[in-house]
């Protein structure tokens, strides 16, 4: 037969209805169970999840053969075995497939999408026997009052109204497509209960409803159109979309403090960016690469640790050096790297032996030369740490249940260990090479004007010993004078940003400058 569009939106639901009502009977039904059991369901659904994204990446149409075989049966339809129009149903149906184990998940976990009908119905009939019976005498805006009017018996009579059936709710796999259901012995025409006024806002809107707390933490008015749709995706949010709504709330001003209503700041969001944005970007490229893109609420905490030892032999001019680039990806920029690290020492050696040279540790030295830098510690963390800052905001947000990253920190002990493993950085002092920049023509009478940067930087940073950005910001009220001592102020203010508040100081200002 011809597979309509028709046709493949009956199959397809079909197939949703199918999956969703059974495994909400098996619930329903089933007998309690140990916590192992129950995480040991949840673990079935991310592994079955694992399978169909796996199958969709390698383009296996088979997953989806005997769901779409079995539902035909019942429906008395007679499905096409291959072609163009076996694929294409055979794709839809594996996305179908992956939606309806999110959607298990979910539910395994006690999360829904739509409040129980029950509650539905029952919230709506409260609301509107208080106003009813207590408006006039207590006041809507007296919530104590019409709460002791509902206790004195002035709820609702029972109606006599058609029960509601649990199963009849509409099926939701995304909470895109929630839906309120019609409910029997509604209001009478002209009136809105509660439920009926939010499903209006919603489809006026044109907006699916949160299913998180960030409203309720910050202004997401002010946020992107890409950013609400982000968080709206719940646990289907994958790592790079959580990176960027966390961009652009920090660009904005927020703190870290996610579990708590904050208030935007554009000045601190402005330092942010220009103090911690770079290496945050860094650090979103090299997870969201590890990762694959995955969705938050699919990665487990085995797996993100997984990935830490990778980042940890990261070259240090990775992205900087031509044959260090992780266009290929960063597990094979590691594997890269330490092929041409081992080829480099096996040369060197043969090298030496072919020179008569049998001194070990001349050789072992020698070897050694040849290693390629890796990044410092303080690096490693930050990358590391950066994905924690991510998980612990979509937590507070209530997108995700839980943080996969939570092991994604260090101790104090850990941080003293790994860094005990590298060479202490020492300052390089200036050797015969000052001489040649003092021989630059910027020395030499040519510069643009007696304020000109490019003669005074140098200058500052051999006599008074700051740093070049420190010196570009300097303004005329950051020099001074008291009790005949001149100085010098580096400092936090409009125009001016230093690293920390460490990095804020006073000092004299050198003579030969005057």
């Amino acid at each position: 037969m011809t597979l309509t569009p028709a046709v493949v939106t009956h199959v397809l639901t079909t197939l949703v209805r199918f999956e969703i009502e059974a495994a909400d009977r098996i619930r329903i039904q089933g007998d309690q169970r140990t916590p192992e059991a129950a995480e040991f369901a949840l673990r079935r659904e991310r592994a079955l999840q694992e399978t169909l994204r796996q199958a969709l990446q390698l383009r296996n149409h088979e997953v989806a053969r005997r769901p779409l075989q079995a539902v035909s049966q019942h429906l008395g339809i007679t499905l096409p075995e291959d072609g163009d129009d076996w694929k294409s149903l055979a794709y839809e149906a594996t996305r179908v497939l992956l939606n309806v184990s999110e959607e298990r998940e979910r539910r395994e976990r006690g999360l829904f999408h739509e409040p129980s009908p029950y509650f539905s119905q029952g919230i709506g009939q409260a609301v509107q026997g208080i106003a009813h019976s207590a408006a006039v005498s207590v006041g809507i805006g007296q919530p104590a009052l019409a709460m002791q009017a509902f206790a004195n018996g002035q709820s609702p009579a029972y109606s006599g109204g058609d029960p509601v059936s649990p199963m009849a709710q509409t099926v939701s796999v995304s909470p895109k497509n929630f839906v309120v259901p019609e409910q029997a012995g509604s209001p009478a025409e002209g009136s809105v209960s509660v439920v009926d006024s939010a499903a209006q806002s919603t489809s006026s809107d044109n907006q699916p409803p949160e299913t998180h707390f960030a409203s309720k933490r910050v202004l997401l008015k002010n946020c992107s159109d890409k950013t609400v749709t982000a968080l709206n995706k719940g646990e289907n949010i994958t790592i790079d979309e959580a990176f960027d709504v966390y961009f652009e709330l920090k660009l904005q001003g927020y703190g870290e403090e996610w579990d708590k209503l904050q208030k935007p700041d554009k000045i601190t969001g402005e330092k942010w960016e220009n103090s911690t944005l770079p290496a945050m970007l860094v650090a979103k490229n090299i997870w969201t690469d590890l990762l694959e893109h995955s969705p938050v609420g699919a990665l487990s905490e085995e797996t993100v640790l997984e990935q830490i030892p990778i980042i940890r032999e990261l070259p240090t001019l990775h992205g900087k050096q031509a044959d260090l680039t992780a266009d290929e990806g960063y597990r094979a920029l590691v594997k890269h790297a330490n092929t041409k690290e081992r080829i480099a020492m096996d040369r060197v050696e043969r090298d030496l032996e072919r020179k008569g040279v049998t001194d070990q540790v001349e050789i072992e030295m020698a070897k050694l030369e040849k290693r390629i830098a890796r990044i410092r510690g303080q690096t490693f963390f930050k990358h590391v740490r950066a994905v924690n800052r991510i998980g612990k905001m979509l937590l507070s947000f209530g997108v995700i249940p839980s943080n996969p990253f939570v092991g994604c920190t260090f101790t104090n002990k850990e941080e003293k260990r790994i860094s005990a493993t590298e060479e202490k950085i020492v300052r390089q002092r200036w050797d015969d090479r000052k001489a040649l920049l003092f021989q630059t023509p910027v020395f030499q009478g040519q510069t643009r004007n007696e304020a000109d940067p490019l003669f005074w930087v140098p200058i500052m940073g051999f006599l008074q010993g700051v740093r070049s950005e420190e010196a570009l910001q300097l303004g005329p009220k950051d020099f001074g004078s008291q009790n005949g001592i001149n100085y010098i102020k580096i400092r936090n203010s409009e125009g001016n940003n230093v690293k920390s508040e460490a990095g804020e100081r006073v000092f004299q200002r050198s003579r030969r400058m005057s």
